[in-house]
């Protein structure tokens, strides 16, 4: 799961214009962040319970991941040159 955020998080760095970074990932992290949090085991949990298993309840956070996924496969991107002196992190080639 930790891998699907990174993913995430990196599609968000190379969508935000540099100067709004700190804002852009505050709302990214108080939106989706808390929101994943609560609703993911909530899911689960009311799953679990009306279906007496927990494979049903795994099976349906799974849902969760193919929207996500739909909805990164929609998202179009370009590159950024790591030597480019506008991208984020501002890093060099060495």
């Amino acid at each position: 799961m930790g891998s699907s955020q990174a993913a995430s998080r990196s599609m968000m760095a190379k969508l935000t214009p540099r100067e709004h970074v700190a804002e852009f990932f505050g709302f990214y992290d108080g939106t989706f962040g808390k929101a994943s949090a609560i609703v993911g085991p909530l899911v689960f949990g009311m799953v679990s319970a009306q279906a007496h298993s927990q494979k049903a309840a795994l099976s349906s956070l799974l849902v969760f991941f193919a929207i996500g996924l739909v909805l990164m496969l929609r998202v179009r991107s370009q590159s950024i040159p790591v030597s480019d002196p506008h991208s984020i992190t501002g890093a060099t080639r060495l």
